[in-house]
């Protein structure tokens, strides 16, 4: 028989590996020999993580240090696995008594950004690259957490450092296409997204980016090609074939059907692949007319995603009326600092219209078009997230700061457009830090809405209320409150647009749409399709199609699709449903 030493060894060399069963058979045998050793427990909980068995992973690693309350490496085993889990709370207590090593401070800086301590968590990071300069492993944890607080250009500072390390940094380059181009920089996100590939022609992550970046920027026929060179590394790619199916149309569609098929049969039974497959063959089938099966994939689907990230409805709400309570009465409109450019806040709800708003002001020759900032939300997200003050200070302070977040704007801008959805809930917020910025609420018939968010996927955990119908009334009632009370508390600050009449009528709406923003009507915003600006969001495609009212109604055809968003949506909220 072997000693616990031997097995150890045999244990730590097929970690090494990556043979994972074998290891924990070694630490099992290793247990048995030395059962007063900590290092078996420690090697049985790593191989316990790695094959997702993360609950007999945390309590491997908790023998190890009731076994040795000294062992660093078993706590900080324990603290990687709580991130993993989501126990980010767990994740710190693990950590508290381990000395500051830079993969312990490493840990930290991810449990922290998780619980939205922004700066503590940067501060982590930045203790990290202190001792590490030249190890770009800390540049990127760093660029990560600051993209996750809307630090846009930080991240892009970050991200430039690491490839000044490292070059042929593949990963990177991929990474910081998206920020670059949500920083105006176009072409650098483009030539970022094809030095990735040519560096490795091979990565499917930096295919898929590139891909996206074509289609972004308007290039459908460079995008489909993307995506096809995508299929010929991977037939089964999901990501590819779920793109290409709101892409292609005709016999390319028909085409595509046969390509689905295969690789259903080839992908594990409830996995993510076969979620995003499910949603491409819900494309392809809808184009054809068969809508019940379409419907089952769909509903399939969706609740994949709705298993997997629950929406916290009592959480949600909890949150908006923390955010009410702040702002109780009237507030008389406060002395404008005027900003050059003025802010314009476009906001709503996913799908109801928001890009086309903005590709509109975007036509004028003085508004720059930003997409979905939404810098101010990401800055007051810790504020609003524990209870922070709101005073004067932290106003002048916030928009400061926001303010040296904004990109490089033209020096005749006139204004700039921020069309994050979500940002309806800080109206509050936005209107003390800007109080001369313009408010645009965009509304449409809430069951359209719906219909199109249940068909898409989102894929931000912020969105995930879209994968449930009865989610997606609780949200939309809640943003139908919100805005009544933002009504009240700015009466006549807020514009509200309809997308039925604005695709009725383009340059009546559109002329009144300028006249709330303060600037001079242009023959050029009637043809929001002929944008040049980089669409981020998955109405690229829509976008640059010329205006029609195709989109209009479209849920009369799919009320049983519907019917639990509508047994839940709130119609004294939403009158236009109570009227048909």
């Amino acid at each position: 028989m072997l000693s616990a030493v031997s097995n150890i060894v045999l244990a730590q060399q097929e970690l090494a590996q990556r043979r994972f069963k074998n290891v924990l058979k070694y630490a099992r045998k290793a247990q048995k020999e030395a059962p007063h050793s900590p290092v078996p427990e420690n090697l049985a909980g790593i191989a316990l993580s790695a094959m997702s068995r993360t609950g007999e992973a945390v309590n491997s690693f908790k023998r190890a240090i009731l076994l040795d309350p000294s062992y660093a490496e078993a706590r900080k085993n324990l603290a990687q696995t709580y991130l993993l889990m989501g126990q980010y709370e767990n994740a710190l207590l693990a950590l508290h008594a381990v000395p500051e090593t830079p993969d312990a401070v490493y840990l930290k800086a991810q449990g922290l950004a998780a619980l939205k301590r922004k700066q503590e968590a940067l501060a982590a990071a930045t203790q990290y690259i202190a001792g590490n300069q030249e190890d770009k492993t800390g540049y990127k944890l760093r660029a990560f957490i600051r993209l996750q607080f809307g630090l846009i250009a930080d991240a892009l500072e970050d991200y430039e450092k690491v490839i000044s390390i490292d070059p042929q940094d593949a990963e990177t380059l991929t990474r910081m296409s998206l920020p670059l181009a949500r920083h105006l920089r176009f072409d650098d996100a483009l030539n970022s997204a094809l030095r990735a590939v040519e560096i490795d022609p091979d990565n499917i992550s930096a295919q898929l980016r590139l891909a996206a970046q074509f289609s972004e920027m308007g290039k459908s026929e460079q995008s489909i090609a993307a995506y096809r060179h995508v299929l010929s590394l991977d037939p089964s790619q999901a990501s590819a074939l779920k793109a290409l199916s709101e892409m292609l149309r005709g016999e390319d569609l028909a085409d595509l059907e046969l390509q689905v098929a295969d690789a259903l049969s080839r992908v594990g039974k409830g996995s993510e692949d076969e979620a995003f497959l499910l949603f491409a063959r819900f494309h392809i089938l809808s184009g054809k007319g068969a809508r019940e099966q379409a419907d089952r994939d769909i509903i399939q689907a969706n609740n994949f995603f709705a298993n997997r990230s629950h929406y916290n409805a009592k959480g949600e709400r909890e949150a908006a009326e923390g955010i009410l309570k702040r702002f109780p009465d009237v507030l008389a409109p406060k002395q404008e600092i005027r900003t050059a450019p003025t802010p314009i806040f476009v906001l709503g709800l996913p799908r109801s219209g928001t890009t086309l708003v903005e590709a509109m002001l975007g036509r004028h020759a003085k508004v720059v078009p930003l997409g979905e900032r939404g810098t101010i939300g990401f800055l007051l997200e810790e504020t609003i997230h524990r209870g922070l003050p709101f005073t004067a200070r932290e106003i002048e302070e916030l928009r400061a700061e926001d303010l040296r977040l904004l990109p490089e704007l033209p020096v005749d801008a006139q204004a700039y457009v921020d069309k994050m959805p979500a940002n309806f809930r800080i109206v509050g917020f936005l209107k003390s830090i800007y109080p001369e910025c313009k408010i645009v609420n965009v509304r449409r018939d809430p069951r359209d809405i719906a219909l199109s968010m249940f068909q898409a996927h989102f894929s931000s955990s912020a969105l995930n209320y879209t994968y449930d119908r009865k989610a997606m009334s609780d949200y939309f009632n809640l943003y139908a409150r919100m805005m009544s009370h933002w009504h009240k508390v700015f009466p006549g600050q807020i514009y509200d647009i309809h997308y039925e009449a604005l695709v009725e009528d383009i340059e009546g709406e559109g002329r009144k749409l300028a006249g709330h923003c303060g600037i001079e009507w242009s023959s050029q915003m009637a043809s929001p399709d002929q944008t040049t600006s980089q669409v981020l969001t998955m109405s690229a495609n829509q976008l640059r199609k010329p205006i029609h009212t195709q989109s209009i109604g479209k849920w009369r055809d799919r009320q049983k699709l519907l019917a639990p968003f509508l047994q839940v949506l709130d119609h004294a909220l939403w009158p236009e449903v109570e009227t048909e």
